[in-house]
């Protein structure tokens, strides 16, 4: 790396634009200058894409140039490594490359001891920031074969970074401050990586939020008791049982991986003595576990927890007893491990017993000037783009299982195939970006791994006077949660409420609010209005037809899942339950109750308390009418007589809504194609067409209601037909802002012994409906 090698393409990089912060500016910045003149601070002037692009020339040309040009040298490489990764996607002949600057926001997190200059200030606040925000850029490297008319692509996103090479390889160092008195070190920049993962560099990142991370720290001061607890210890390779304890005093590491068909040893009713016994898991466990006991007890920690080695596998009781407290098992452990790497457990944690195989290369891309310093950069040890999640792409964020694993803890660390991440709820590190720093420095954040993966913090209340901003923060959050594990896959379909209930508990706690079906109490008219989320474009609805796998209820029996929770069905979901959704003109109409049994009784779910409890009210005077939308068992038995108290008694709690409506029908016809016009690139989905019934009349198209497929041929619950439906009326809609003209929010639903099921949701023109003289009726949803 003494000198420059570059042929005359890739000298005409801009490669000035990958410069990164050296420790100097964030001192400077920490302490009330204004640094907004030097790069990467410096405001660039908005280019063109093709002012950003530079032509490498063909394959062959850059192959030929790799002996004496080192980017040459380094693409070659890539190209290499993708054909053996991807046979097939890459060819020498006709296949050109080009690079590209690509951008990476960053911000720096602000305390009170920091000082900032006005200039800087004010850029924040004509952005609406809380922190101080920057682009950070990376070059990406693109192949393009084939005519301009179609040409196929394949992209290396964010491959070159800045790069220190006489950055400490000691971690240590940068936290203790004992690094970092050198001004011209850089930081945020690309660094290398071996093929074992440092367990200095991991225990290094723990030890940091312990000391300094106030927001990481369980903040309920609440025992969390368990009746039975068990957890591997690593030193003697045994399960150890524990009773009544307070599992926030064991100091133990999780795991979260995806199980799959390799799983090679679990704990049931008849080996749980067994494997207490001393030496009695090794050698028999899976591949991600035996590296997970191994890094546990190179991090100096006795216990992992390991839900096949610690749950009773064959006992329903032992699992439902754990579930109820999974949420406090995660957020209890010191750290939980993400083994994101592979299909299942056979994959192990790259990097602890096995070597990662992946090939970094460095070299200087400019000679130092009187402006500026010599440039090095280095090639990424991932091809994952740094902007993109940790864990995005794999296996492990598919499963549904795994969603409230990262959630509900308080600092994980992911392995991926090349590389290791760290999170909590105040930074991320990367092995692969150098973004320690001392105490005394601002705290830089990649906004890439925050984003979508924020943990929940259930003890984080709501508190009294708190601002609509972060209740509404809190409920998005949930919002967010619940579309994403509404795509992910369960092996056993019936643990579909499981798989998600310590979310759900998690904010019950955080936002004092009972749920049902995964819908909240305190805005489950809105709830109900969930839609089909178009992030998903040609994707249906399907409905869920299994029961729990777990009994459930006062009648302790496995139950279905209700068609109108968001867990009845497969397939992206949009919950609106945030204050936005009412700020532009969204009245709920109805006035929700539920059946309950032990006893048999209508409760309204805004005096619902818990899954089993609600607020006993006073009986009603009676010289008082009753609102005309309340509902009673006597009101169910004189408008709805065939469902009769005999047949009311067997259904499960929380299973059937009662609420008085409007309903009218309308003829349903398509499906029809749509195209969003709000991402680009656009993309596809359908809908159908709702249209009046006019006797004899040209039929006027009125509104649209979405698409689902059926679980089975026939299934009348979500049946996709043409023809004459009944739709429900949820809530009126009235856009405060352009000339959209008012509409009805609709259930379609179809009739199955008397009661109600949701096929779709849809939007109706309120004339339209006024029009159609829909009658009052008492629906019963099931």
């Amino acid at each position: 790396m003494d000198r420059v090698r570059l042929c005359d393409l890739c000298s005409r990089i801009e490669w000035d634009y990958l410069r990164v912060p050296t420790i100097g500016q964030l001192r400077l910045l920490s302490t009330g200058h204004d640094i907004s003149g030097h790069r990467p601070f410096k405001r660039e002037p908005e280019k063109r894409l093709s002012d950003q692009t530079w032509e490498l020339g063909s394959v062959e040309r850059i192959l030929r140039s790799a002996t004496s040009c080192s980017l040459c040298d380094v693409v070659s490489q890539m190209f290499h490594d993708v054909k053996q990764a991807q046979p097939g996607r890459l060819a020498e002949e006709g296949m050109s490359c080009s690079a590209m600057l690509d951008r990476v926001f960053m911000s720096f997190r602000l305390t009170d001891t920091y000082r900032l200059h006005e200039r800087v200030l004010e850029a924040m606040r004509q952005a609406k920031a809380e922190e101080v925000v920057f682009v950070l850029r990376a070059l990406t490297f693109d192949w393009a074969a084939g005519t301009s008319a179609e040409k196929t692509y394949y992209s290396l996103r964010q491959y070159l970074l800045a790069f220190d090479p006489e950055r400490p390889t000691s971690v240590e160092a940068h936290f203790e401050g004992q690094a970092t008195t050198r001004d011209e070190m850089l930081i945020l920049c690309g660094r290398m990586s071996s093929s074992m993962v440092s367990t200095k560099l991991l225990s290094s990142w723990i030890s940091k939020c312990l000391s300094s991370h106030g927001e990481c720290a369980i903040q309920s001061q609440k025992q969390k008791t368990a009746k039975v607890f068990r957890l591997i210890d690593v030193a003697n390779k045994a399960i150890q049982r524990f009773e009544d304890i307070n599992i926030t005093s064991l100091r133990y590491l999780a795991l979260s991986y995806v199980w799959g068909s390799a799983q090679k040893l679990s704990i049931k009713r008849q080996n749980s003595a067994e494997l207490g016994v001393p030496g009695s898991l090794s050698g028999k466990v899976s591949r991600t576990i035996e590296d997970a006991m191994l890094l546990t007890q190179r991090l100096g920690v006795q216990y992992l927890w390991v839900d096949a080695l610690c749950i009773l596998q064959d006992d329903t009781s032992d699992k439902a007893t754990h579930l109820a407290f999974m949420g406090d098992i995660y957020e209890s452990a010191l750290v939980t491990v993400i083994a994101a790497s592979g299909r299942d457990a056979s994959a192990g944690l790259p990097g602890v017993s096995l070597p990662r195989a992946f090939h970094q290369r460095s070299m200087k891309v400019l000679e130092p000037s009187d402006c500026a310093p010599a440039l090095f950069v280095v090639t990424s040890q991932s091809h994952r783009p740094v902007s993109r999640s940790c864990v995005a792409e794999t296996i492990w964020t598919t499963r549904g299982w795994t969603l409230q694993e990262r959630a509900l803890s308080r600092r994980t660390l992911a392995f991926t195939d090349d590389e290791t991440f760290w999170n909590c709820q105040c930074c991320t590190w990367t092995e692969g970006i150098a973004a320690e720093t001392d105490p005394n420095l601002l705290v830089p954040d990649l906004w890439s791994f925050r984003n979508g993966e924020g943990f929940i913090n259930p003890d984080s209340q709501r508190r009294s006077g708190s601002g609509d901003d972060e209740i509404d923060a809190s409920w998005a959050q949930f919002s967010y949660l619940t579309g994403e594990y509404s795509t992910r896959n369960l092996t056993e379909p019936g643990d579909a409420y499981d798989a998600f209930s310590s979310i759900i508990y998690a904010f019950e706690r955080k936002m004092g609010s009972a749920f049902l079906w995964a819908l909240p109490v305190a805005r489950f008219d809105l709830g109900l209005c969930w839609l089909r989320s178009l992030h998903n474009g040609q994707a249906r609805l399907k409905r869920r037809d299994s029961l729990t796998t777990l009994p459930m209820t006062s009648l302790d029996c496995k139950v279905p899942f209700p068609s109108w929770s968001p867990l009845g069905w497969i397939g992206k979901v949009g919950l609106r339950i945030a204050n936005q959704h009412t700020e532009l003109g969204l009245t709920p109409e109805p006035m929700y109750h539920v059946l309950r049994n032990c006893p048999l009784r209508v409760v309204r779910v805004a005096m619902i308390i818990s899954n089993d409890t609600e607020i006993s009210l006073p009986p009603h005077p009676s010289s008082i009418p009753p609102s005309p939308l309340a509902v009673t068992l006597d009101s169910i038995a004189n408008e709805l007589p065939h469902l009769t108290a005999k047949r009311l008694s067997r259904i499960p709690d929380n299973q059937l809504l009662f609420f008085w409506t409007e309903v009218a029908v309308f003829t349903v016809s398509g499906p029809v194609q749509k195209n969003t016009t709000y991402r680009a690139p656009p993309f596809h989905f359908e809908i159908w067409n709702v249209r009046n019934r006019s006797d004899g009349q040209q039929q006027q198209l009125v509104g649209h209601t979405d698409v689902c497929v059926p679980s089975d041929a026939d299934d009348g619950a979500c049946s996709a037909g043409e023809g004459d439906y009944e739709f429900v009326l949820l809530a009126t809609n009235r856009p405060m802002f352009g000339d959209h003209p008012a509409e009805k929010i609709v259930l379609q639903v179809v009739w199955k012994a008397g009661i109600a099921y949701r096929i779709s949701i849809g939007d109706i023109l309120e004339d339209a409906w006024n029009e159609a003289q829909p009658k009052m009726k008492l629906v019963v949803l099931g």
